[in-house]
């Protein structure tokens, strides 16, 4: 299980994830203070975060990055074709911030074209994984989701029962078609080390799901949520929205809610080995 956290200099968590984020912020000196870090670090994987629409910065500098750490990767909040076109020219693996999430294979499509070595998904592509998996494992690229928003832009996904969202009692299954594992950018240090333990150490989540995902407005008592249906939900395809008369999606809340208003928990059972 691959994990990315923010570079926190923290001796803890470097020793907890596979990758590091970092938001690089063009000063003066800056970019030599960079080159000075990732030298230095020059065995770990580092995904940088460029902002080239609010301030300028000269892309062909990142050719001296790659060459004292050569697993940089950079993530690219502002699509701009040319800068795209240098970094292919330079060699330098890139990808799409996830305010570029793909939510159909259109999409995907599109973003294999561009070249990026990774992609986060949203929406109908969360319900099918089986398939983003094999299409990723096709044109090698890494697949990433963050695990405490919501995966989706619809308007009403916060109170919808259809939303694609997870809990950590699957994150086993959920590993098997994810290559790397995330949290919101602007977390705490503290909130990083809780969410951590919740998804990966202890695996289980015994209250509201509103508590995970602040987005939330619907209540979820995910004590009482039987979260096979979450196994399900991963490769359901969405056929409700193709006239199927599934309605596992409210069926189970609802049987969630009755249970934990008769103090009943679902309990997993748990995996041998």
């Amino acid at each position: 299980m691959k994990v990315a956290l923010p570079w926190l200099n923290n001796e803890e968590f470097q020793l907890l994830a596979q990758e590091y984020n970092i938001v690089f912020e063009n000063s003066p000196n800056n970019f030599n203070k960079l080159l000075t870090f990732l030298e230095k670090n020059n065995n770990i994987r580092f995904n940088i975060k460029i902002d080239t629409f609010n301030y300028e910065f000269d892309l062909e500098q990142l050719r001296y990055a790659k060459i004292v750490n050569p697993n940089i990767y950079i993530i690219i909040t502002t699509y701009w074709p040319e800068d795209l076109e240098l970094l292919k020219k330079l060699n330098i693996d890139f990808y799409l911030s996830s305010d570029y999430a793909a939510d159909s294979f259109r999409n995907l499509e599109y973003l294999a074209a561009l070249g990026v070595s990774d992609v986060y998904i949203v929406d109908d592509l969360c319900y099918q994984l089986d398939k983003v998996r094999k299409f990723c494992d096709k044109n090698s690229i890494q697949l990433r989701f963050i695990l405490d928003e919501i995966p989706s832009r619809n308007k009403n996904a916060d109170e919808d029962p259809k939303t694609p969202y997870f809990v950590p009692e699957v994150i086993n299954e959920l590993d098997q078609y994810i290559d790397v594992f995330e949290f919101t950018e602007n977390d705490s240090k503290a909130k990083l080390r809780t969410l951590y333990k919740i998804w990966f150490e202890k695996q289980e989540w015994r209250e509201n799901l509103r508590n995970l995902y602040p987005q939330l407005k619907m209540d979820i008592p995910n004590q009482s949520l039987i979260s096979d249906f979450i196994n399900y939900k991963m490769t359901c395809g969405y056929k409700c929205a193709y006239g199927s008369s599934c309605r596992k999606c409210n069926q189970f809340l609802e049987i969630a809610n009755i249970l934990y208003k008769k103090n009943i928990e679902y309990v997993p059972k748990k995996k041998e080995g």
